[in-house]
């Protein structure tokens, strides 16, 4: 993802070279995705690498204009091979980069999946994607300073037609921030410190 824009340059190049396909194609972000450990002690990263991971993801994909879509890979964890040692790295052959473990547990990516939110220096970005296209609906901002315990309103953002927001970040002490969709308390994104 880091170099992804480098793919539309290069497209474009061929395109220009060759003329066998035309300039501008979009791009689509496929089987994307991060293998955990757990449950993989040799390729996986940590459960909390991989939610922030994928949500940095998402906002390199939405911040290029060519990308048309992104897709997770997988929704659930391929369960291991059978039949060899439990603790070979041949056990752990299969996928391990689902929102959620082979078992149905959900892995902390999974909530960071439905309401990706990536605080960066001045700014917050996310998107509430379980909402259908084009509902209107208010994205709150929360702090909590006490790690979590009580949460206190500091912004609030409309949506666009597909659920993303953006928002100067508000001046805040330090502590944790979060977002929530207004009317809906029981989603929120993980926090996030600041």
């Amino acid at each position: 993802m880091a170099n992804f824009g480098d793919l539309g340059v290069l497209l474009d190049r061929l395109a220009t070279k060759t003329k066998n396909v035309q300039r501008g194609l979009p791009l689509q972000a496929a089987e994307f995705g991060f293998e955990t450990n757990p449950p993989d002690p040799f390729s996986g990263v940590p459960l909390e690498r991989q939610a922030e991971w994928n949500v940095l993801g998402e906002f390199l994909a939405y911040s290029n204009p060519r990308v048309q879509g992104i897709t997770q890979f997988l929704l659930s964890d391929v369960p291991p091979v059978k039949g060899k040692p439990k603790r070979s790295k041949a056990h752990w052959f299969t996928y391990q980069s689902g929102l959620q473990f082979s078992n149905g547990v959900p892995k902390p990516a999974l909530q960071a999946y439905y309401m990706p939110l990536l605080v960066r220096p001045g700014a917050i970005w996310g998107q509430a994607k379980f909402l259908p296209d084009n509902v209107p609906a208010n994205v709150v901002i929360q702090h909590s300073a006490d790690g979590g315990t009580t949460w206190v309103d500091v912004a609030r953002t409309p949506v666009n037609p597909k659920g993303f927001f953006s928002v100067p970040a508000p001046p805040t002490g330090p502590g944790l921030l979060r977002s929530r969709v207004e009317g809906l308390d029981g989603l929120t994104s993980l926090p996030q410190g600041v």
